[in-house]
């Protein structure tokens, strides 16, 4: 028997069905995706407070700055 044959037969009727046909993905996947969508927003959440932070640290439009102190009357 052709090595490349025995090879086609093992992969089986699964594997040939297109994807669109598959039916729903796997818990595992959905579930894996779900992790790196979560940890890539949250990335992308704090880079945008760590920077809104660094741009708006020193703009206080002339007014008081965070460090200084009120003076009591």
């Amino acid at each position: 028997m052709n090595v490349a044959i025995a090879v086609d037969d093992e992969v089986g009727r699964e594997a040939l069905t297109p994807a669109s046909e598959a039916g729903p993905a796997a818990k595992r996947v959905v579930v894996g995706y779900g992790f790196w969508i979560f940890l890539l927003s949250d990335i992308v959440m704090f880079a945008a407070f760590f920077a809104g932070y660094a741009v708006l640290a020193h703009a206080t439009a002339g007014g008081p700055s965070g460090n200084a102190a009120v003076q009591p009357a």
